[in-house]
């Protein structure tokens, strides 16, 4: 049986209508996405766990998609996928948003005990909380202790947080691979990429 790489948060219920609460919906095709890249949660096979595969995408048409909760993610080879650019060289504020409905993060990549969140992906999304949220969480959080083999975010835009992206992994060995390119990261309380884990290689470039 074959399935697509790509699952529409809208095939799940979300309304992208900046009123509907999507959180539900979101957290739905997030947990499909892991079905289809054939990875149970932490993986039941050690060697399977970090073996790269084909990302699968979870994909955020134009709209607005309030959360009212934190969206997680602890599973391997996950791309979240906004329509277009959303960093330096696209559209303003964005046409994929996120509406950070409460204090916490948008995302929270998880990679506590046993949970193996590698080669994630975030590309073209804009992460913006409500009025009521201003300087509050993290658009993408990384926390736990675990190995992680790569973290990517590209053409996004994170404004108005407390920290666009946020990575505290202690104790080490953390991170093995950071990039974040062409992102709009500026106007967030403290700052627009924070960094405290030991980073074996890592790449931080064009972002505004």
């Amino acid at each position: 049986m074959s399935f697509s790489k790509s699952i529409n948060v809208r095939f799940f219920g979300a309304k992208g209508d900046g009123i509907a609460d999507d959180t539900a919906a979101i957290k739905a095709a997030v947990a499909a996405a892991n079905q289809i890249a054939n990875l149970d949660v932490g993986g039941s096979d050690y060697n399977d766990i970090f073996t790269i595969k084909p990302r699968t995408k979870v994909y955020f048409p134009a709209g607005q998609y309030r959360t009212t909760s934190p969206i997680r993610i602890a599973y391997a080879n996950i791309q979240l996928q906004g329509e277009g650019d959303q960093g330096r060289g696209g559209a303003y504020p964005g046409t994929s948003i996120i509406r950070k409905d409460h204090s916490g993060n948008a995302f929270n990549i998880d990679a506590s005990s046993g949970f193996f969140p590698y080669n994630t992906m975030f590309s073209g999304l804009s992460i913006r909380p409500t009025n009521a949220f201003i300087g509050t969480g993290a658009g993408i959080s990384l926390t736990g202790p675990e190995f992680i083999a790569g973290l990517y975010v590209e053409k996004c835009q994170v404004q108005l947080c407390a920290y666009g992206v946020f990575i505290d992994q202690n104790p080490p060995p953390g991170l093995a691979y950071f990039e974040v390119t062409d992102c709009i990261l500026n106007n967030n309380s403290q700052y627009g990429i924070y960094v405290d884990n030991n980073l074996s290689n890592s790449s931080i470039e064009n972002n505004d």
